[in-house]
């Protein structure tokens, strides 16, 4: 099951929330209370307490991002590797040593997500640029010890990573240099983050993306004349963002046999609109006009 982007949940829990009397509210974290195992209840009350939030210092954003530099050179130097060698479990040889690197690595990579909402984009974007680069690393032997992709021994949402490291890309570029900067990052995470998309990006944080309207057309324009063997898909979710369902519609008409995906964009736009007349209509349009092979 596909996890709920972090903007499309915290606006569904603030839309729930909003529905509800003061005693539905009391009454919803006493039942929240009362679910807790045992181990939990002296952790529990740091819920009930409200956060408050203080912009992020100099002082320490220099400290997380000298944190960053000194995991990164732990890996690059091998210090969490003891050796190679055969494990029962896989049947196969592997790095051993120690897999702590496992829960620095998350809290590094919840340090860069802090940084980002906090503003300093291009200072996210070199943090998530070092870890990335150092879990790349885990991928030859000495490493870092574990299974052969060490992306996999992360608790995290992979695709909501880089959807936030590209959002810093976004924010740190100029203008100008945006869809060409942005293509390329998104190029390099395709083989083991397909599903990124522009539509993930705009909801890795609550916040508006700035300039999303003014970023579209040069965003298509530079699509249209990619290579990208994915350029098809990002190009029909621009055209749906920048035009809604008759932009995807028309250019599912004008492009049938070099992008026959766009009916299917086309009609999943139709069916968020509960009638499913249009939506039979696009599918008999749709069949009549992809060529049969």
């Amino acid at each position: 099951m596909t996890a709920l982007p972090y903007r499309t949940f915290m606006e569904e829990v603030r839309n729930r929330l909003a529905q509800k009397s003061r005693d539905e509210l009391k009454e919803l974290l006493l039942q929240w209370a009362a679910d807790q195992p045992a181990a939990n209840r002296s952790t529990f009350f740091a819920h009930l307490t409200i956060r408050q939030k203080e912009k992020l210092s100099r002082k320490e954003l220099t400290s997380l991002i000298n944190t960053a530099k000194a995991f990164t050179t732990r890996v690059t130097e091998g210090c969490y590797c003891d050796g190679w060698g055969w494990d029962e479990a896989i049947c196969e040889e592997r790095s051993w040593g120690d897999e702590s690197w496992v829960a620095e690595a998350e809290v590094l990579f919840g340090a860069a997500r802090e940084i980002l909402d906090a503003g300093y984009h291009r200072e996210a974007a070199e943090v998530y640029r070092m870890l990335f680069e150092s879990i790349d690393q885990g991928t030859d032997s000495g490493n870092l010890p574990g299974q052969d992709c060490p992306y996999d021994m992360l608790d995290l949402d992979l695709d909501e990573i880089v959807s936030l490291y590209l959002r810093a890309i976004y924010l740190e570029a100029r203008p100008a240099d945006r869809p060409a900067k942005l293509l390329a990052e998104m190029n390099g995470f395709r083989y083991f983050c397909p599903a990124v998309s522009l539509d993930r990006i705009i909801n890795a944080l609550e916040g508006e993306l700035p300039d999303l309207q003014l970023f579209l057309s040069p965003w298509i324009e530079q699509l249209q004349n990619s290579t990208s063997c994915h350029k098809s898909t990002l190009l029909r979710e621009a055209i749906t963002l920048q035009g809604g369902t008759a932009a995807i519609a028309r250019f599912a008409r004008e492009n049938a046999a070099k992008h026959p995906y766009a009916f299917l964009d086309w009609i999943e736009e139709l069916k968020k609109k509960g009638d499913p007349a249009p939506v039979l209509a696009a599918a008999r349009e749709a069949l009549k006009m992809i060529p049969e092979d």
